[in-house]
């Protein structure tokens, strides 16, 4: 089976202390909620999941491996789905089934099958024991004995229920799905819980199923050859799918036409002997190849190029996989594994009940994990065991079930904290429990979820349904409610009203015949429009009026996207384009943009990422180990990163380029309790049953505890022995919604508002003062209110991209146009002056120009780039001069050739191979020296030394000092003191420099006024829709009353302006950002926006201090080894020209991070008080 797989990117270990999460609703034919209580215990959520290391049996306890094959039989198994048409409850859709070691010859073959193909069988035994047979479309076969009193028994680890009534027969799944068979033995219908039914029609004297249809409307009719083999399938629509046969066996399937593949695309399917031995893609690829042995038992399966070999021996078999890595599995006479064995010493065990469930998993290190079941393969509990010997306790989860339908009843965490569950049947006794005015329904849907009691309460999650058991209305624990509606006709999902009762945000679907979203009117009634082909594949999109943007999509014969063609405004170049390739197996091979730049990505036999080629033909490599972990990598310089893995798979140790090293260690469950440092230092964590960290130990040795409340919300954390350092410790109080109320510190007490829709509405900060907010209905921020009651407005366009912010009188401050690409073109400000923009064909921006307004002869800094083919800029062009760069394989900067007469010296860099400087040489050289934890230890004359914590304490000049959190809280000099406080989330919100105190007001990450002790406002500032980005100070009692802001392409400060458009202040910097003059008006936002600390030469950039005159940070990266970058202080990857980090934590495309920033417009700060800062770090988009 051809299997297409994704890139992932593992994060090692990252601790949260307070996380907010941003929800977004996914549009869909069906409203759906998902929630604990809908499974059956197969999820742990004490640890997140079902855990199966390096692969192991399914629950069921049968072992596959290749693509796949039965491992105890050597049986191979294939499953396509040819089509899913949406319907009110189960889809009408068509899967395929080909079992190798079934001879079964029916509609479409011998081996072959399908969803629709299931069958009784009634056999008299002759000792007088009757029985009947399902027939499974995967080929497996359930006998239910017939009992004296005429019931029937299912075999083990069946827990279906067979009735016969009259002549027919129903079968019901343990969730209450019915399916019914007339007294032939066919299939006749399927009906869920909510009576939601797929009737199966049959011919009456040839008996082949002839339709499949639902109860709107929607079917499927089947066609056959002269010998009785499916030939065609027509849905309601029209759209044909063709079976072609020879021998006996299926040879094609061709799919509906497309306008790209006018006569539909063909997947072809050799048999040798009515084995399946090949199958070759649409695109005529062979991607699968088999051969088998004398007893029909694969032998070898190719994959492209490489194969998968089976060696079969008495209860043994060994897979050797493409590569030649071998696993070993021992086996059970039912065909069960018993043990499977890695590479010798990787060796995890089974165990079973009689149903073959699986009750014991032991792992290579010895843990373990235990399963109990009730007699309807429930799970009842989840136990993990430490290792033999330990004496760590057993984590343990349990479940109860409702009796009707098997959904979960309760469920208790580790820490004995329980979530009820409870359905619509026991209203009837229990009383209207959702509210719906119905107590009579009882087709087992959930209408509550009570969460475990907190402070605030008993969070309670509550739900109503329609009669076809579609979700008509979610009411959440705070008591704003969502509705959904839905067509009478196709039942799709219609209308989705937030707040009802109160907003009413409306946002409303169409689809066409098949279920695809036609069009999506949001809550402020702009519409998206999409087409569709036969495939359901989106061929167009069309963005909401005026602008009617279109983007269209190209596939090849495998449905993988080849072309996205996006509309410009550019009637030259109407049309920018992506091109993509891929591999035989389907696996991305190259993306190419306009201009010709193309990615390589090549795969190892196993499929993991081999290589990634560059434009400029630089190579990254990976390698990976005989579990498929990946174990090295080697960039284009040659430099190398080694990754070695314990027998659980855990990561153990990081080794870099320089033979640095870090190790990781675990407890018996598994959990990261140390890292050691390349210094021996370490760093140590402790955990409670749920998995929240409780302890953790720094390398200082300063020990803190964490506390988390009943929802495993974090309460309180502070250092350790709690009340031993009360400025260290913070109390958190969240609402029943789990929405933070309030934060209290040694600064005093936040408070935080929300609106039903779960929007922040305001913030009290100690002091107090207040920041409030307002929304539109697509919930950008439309309003905000500084604590001196003054206000800016914001509005949008129909794409909410930002037009205009203005004053409280109505009056413009900014205003902005954008392309159809969605880039900024052009900012207008109040002052008469203005930013255009301009890009090239792969959206780099190739010329920013700040001027007054209409006045391109007034320029007011002007800077165009040049770039190479991997978008390293090569060289910038500005009033001045030109500033010409280049740069190793890696990217990182290697010179720069600054305009004559520039302040600064032309500069080489020269790094080792941890990214550290080895020299600068810009006239004179200036030699570095690093340690093993890559922090410098000599520059030039000057000694390095830092903390424990891996915090600068010292550089020749200054002398730092740091806080139990690693911020920094003093720097001093001769002359000079410093000093710097913050509050809980790590913002800033006081300087002292030499007694002089400067206090900061926040709107989420930004400063939006300043204020003396006294609480006298000092300066007032307002923000662009970007990541920092300034663009208007006022000052009621400084020399300057008002302000602008101008920048340069990488969103450094360039120039402040006057009212009239007059320069009061102009800026240059090194490529590194140090500036050229300091601000004699007290600005503070300089080098990629950020804020400059004139009294140190250092900028603040939120999680961490940057220093721009060695390039790199003062602490280590507060979130460890992320990016594939393991030099925990390197700012950007030593690229400052092209990237920037506005958080201290992670490098972002400048250009990128505008246009993103641009689309949100920043609201969702507004939803998350700044979180969504953290949110652009973790998963890397705005």
């Amino acid at each position: 089976m051809k299997i297409k797989k994704t890139l992932i990117f593992r994060l090692l270990s990252i601790f949260i202390l307070i996380a907010f999460i941003c929800e977004s609703s996914l549009i869909s034919s069906t409203a759906y909620a998902e929630v604990p209580c809908w499974n059956d215990g197969y999820i742990d959520y004490a640890y997140g999941g079902d855990p199966s290391l390096g692969g192991g049996p399914n629950p069921r306890g049968s072992q596959n491996a290749g693509d796949p094959v039965n491992v105890a039989t050597g049986n191979y198994a294939y499953e396509n789905t040819d089509f899913t048409i949406p319907s009110r409850g189960d889809p009408i859709e068509f899967n395929r089934f080909y079992n190798s070691q079934d001879g079964y010859d029916g509609p479409l073959g011998i081996g072959w099958s399908h969803n629709y193909n299931i069958f009784l069988v009634e056999v008299v035994g002759g000792s007088g024991e009757n029985y009947v047979i399902r027939r499974n479309p995967e080929g497996d076969k359930d006998e239910f004995r017939q009992n004296p009193d005429g019931t029937y028994s299912a075999p083990q680890g069946v827990f279906d229920t067979l009735t016969k009534e009259g002549q027919n027969y129903v079968i019901i799944t343990k969730h209450g799905t019915s399916y019914r068979f007339n007294s032939t033995g066919y299939l006749t219908s399927i009906t869920d819980r909510n009576q939601n039914q797929i009737i199966l029609t049959y011919d009456s004297e040839t008996g082949v199923l002839t339709k499949v249809a639902d109860a709107l409307g929607r079917f499927i009719l089947f066609e056959y050859n002269s010998g009785q083999k499916l030939s065609k399938i027509i849905d309601f629509t029209g759209r044909t799918w063709r079976y072609v046969y020879a021998n006996g066996d299926l040879i094609s399937v061709t799919i509906p036409s497309t306008t790209e593949f006018p006569f539909g695309t063909t997947t072809t399917y050799t048999h040798n002997e009515h084995n399946l031995s090949s199958i070759t893609d649409a695109k005529g690829n062979t991607y699968l190849s088999i051969t088998y042995d004398s007893v029909d038992r694969v032998d070898t399966m190719t994959q492209g190029m490489y194969s998968y070999d089976f060696n079969y021996s008495p209860g043994f078999t060994t897979v050797y996989d493409r590569r030649g890595n071998w696993t070993d599995y021992a086996l059970n006479a039912d065909g069960t594994t018993n043990k499977m064995t890695q590479s010798l010493t990787h060796e995890t065990s089974y165990t079973y009940n009689s149903a073959k469930l699986i009750t014991k998993i032991v792992y290579p290190k010895g843990n373990s994990i235990e399963y109990i079941y009730d007699n309807k393969g429930n799970r009842l509990e989840i136990r993990r065991k430490p290792n033999a010997g330990s004496n760590q306790a057993d984590i343990v989860t349990t479940f109860t079930y409702e009796p009707k339908y098997n959904f979960i009843k309760t469920l208790t965490d580790p820490k004995g904290y329980t979530v009820t569950c409870y359905y619509d049947y026991e209203e009837a006794i229990l009383g209207d429990l959702n509210q719906d005015g119905i107590t009579t329904q009882a087709q087992g849907n959930l209408v509550k979820i009570a969460e475990p009691q907190v402070a605030e309460g008993t969070p309670e999650a509550k739900f109503t349904y329609n009669s076809v058991g579609q979700i008509e209305k979610v009411i959440d624990s705070d008591g704003s409610a969502t509705k959904y509606e839905y067509y009478p006709l196709n039942s799709y999902l219609h209308k989705v009203i937030q707040d009802l009762g109160g907003l009413n945000f409306v946002s409303e679907m169409t689809y066409d015949l098949v279920g695809n979203a036609k069009t999506i009117k949001d809550p402020k009634g702009n519409t998206t429009t999409f087409e569709y082909d036969s495939h359901n594949n989106r061929t167009k999109t069309v963005s909401a009026a005026p602008f009617n943007y279109i983007t269209t999509y190209k596939y090849d014969a495998n449905d993988n996207l080849v072309q996205e063609d996006r509309q410009t405004d550019n009637p030259g170049n109407p049309w920018q384009s992506t091109y993509y390739t891929y591999d035989s197996l389907d696996k991305l091979q190259t993306i190419r943009d306009d201009l010709g730049n193309t990615t390589a990505y090549s795969y190892d036999a196993n499929d993991n990422l081999a290589s990634i080629k560059d434009a400029e033909l630089n190579s990254n490599l990976y390698e990976y180990d005989e579990r498929n972990l990946l174990s090295k990598v080697t960039d284009a310089e040659g430099n190398t990163a080694e990754y070695t893995y314990g027998r659980n798979r855990n990561l153990e140790e990081i080794k870099d380029a320089k033979g640095n090293t870090t190790t990781y260690t675990y407890d018996d469950l598994d959990r990261l309790i140390k890292i050691t440092y390349a210094d021996n230092s370490t760093e140590e964590y402790t955990y409670d049953a749920n998995y929240n960290l409780t302890y953790k130990i720094d390398p200082k040795r300063q020990i803190f505890y964490y506390e988390y409340d009943s929802l495993n919300r974090m309460t309180q954390k502070g250092l350790f022995p709690k009340g031993s350092n009360p400025e260290s410790e913070v109390t958190y109080v969240y609402d029943l919604g789990s929405k933070l109320t309030s934060v209290s510190d040694s600064t005093g007490t936040a408070t935080y508002a929300y609106d039903n829709s779960n929007r922040l509405t305001q913030v009290t900060y100690p002091g107090p003062k207040s920041v409030s907010y307002e929304y539109d209905a697509n919930s950008n921020r439309k309003k905000l209110t500084y604590p001196d009651s003054s206000y800016i407005t914001y509005e949008y366009d129909s794409l909410d991209r930002p037009t205009a912010i203005k004053n409280e009188s109505g009056n413009s401050i900014s205003s902005y146009s954008h392309d159809a690409l969605f880039r900024r073109t052009q900012a207008n400000y109040a002052n008469n002056t203005q930013a255009l923009y301009q890009y090239d064909a792969v959206d780099r921006m190739t010329k920013l120009t700040n001027q007054l307004t209409n006045q391109p002869t007034n320029k007011i800094s002007e800077f165009v780039y040049t770039y190479d083919k991997i978008y390293n800029r090569e060289s910038m062009t500005t009033l001045s001069g030109i500033h010409n760069y280049t740069y190793d394989k890696i990217y990182q900067l290697k010179t720069v050739d600054y305009p004559s007469g520039y302040t600064f010296p032309d500069t080489t860099f020269n790094y080792d191979a941890a990214g550290n400087r080895i020299s600068s040489v810009n006239g004179g050289t200036t030699n570095y020296t690093a340690n093993s934890l890559n922090q410098y230890t000599q520059v030039g004359g000057a000694t390095y030394a830092y903390d424990s914590n891996g915090n600068l304490t010292s550089d020749g000049t200054f002398t730092y000092t740091y806080d139990y959190e690693n911020r920094l809280t003093s720097a001093t000099k001769t002359g000079t003191t410093a000093t710097y406080k913050y509050n809980t989330f790590g913002r800033r919100i006081e300087k002292t420099v030499n007694g002089i105190t400067t206090r900061f007001l926040y709107d989420g990450e930004h400063i939006i006024a300043e204020y003396d002790t006294q609480g006298n406002l000092k300066t007032k500032y307002i923000y662009g829709p970007a990541v920092d980005e300034p663009i208007k100070g006022l000052s009621p009692t400084g020399t300057v009353p008002e302000w602008y802001y101008h920048y340069d392409g990488l969103g450094s400060v360039t120039n402040l302006t006057d009212s009239s458009g007059t320069v009061l202040e102009s800026y240059s910097y090194d490529a590194y950002g140090r500036p050229q003059i300091g601000s004699s008006l007290g600005n503070r936002f300089m080098f990629t926006g950020r804020e400059f600390d004139e009294e140190t030469g250092l900028y603040y950039y939120r999680a961490r201090h940057y220093s721009p005159v060695i390039g790199r940070f003062l602490e280590r990266d507060p979130l460890g080894y992320i990016d594939d970058n393991i030099n925990l202080y390197t700012y950007v990857g030593n690229n400052p020209l092209n990237w920037v980090d506005p958080y201290g934590w992670s490098k972002r495309n400048r250009d990128l991070l505008d246009a993103a920033s641009d689309f949100c417009a920043g609201w969702g700060d507004g939803l998350t008080y700044g979180g969504t800062g953290l949110v652009r770090e973790l998963f890397g988009y705005d």
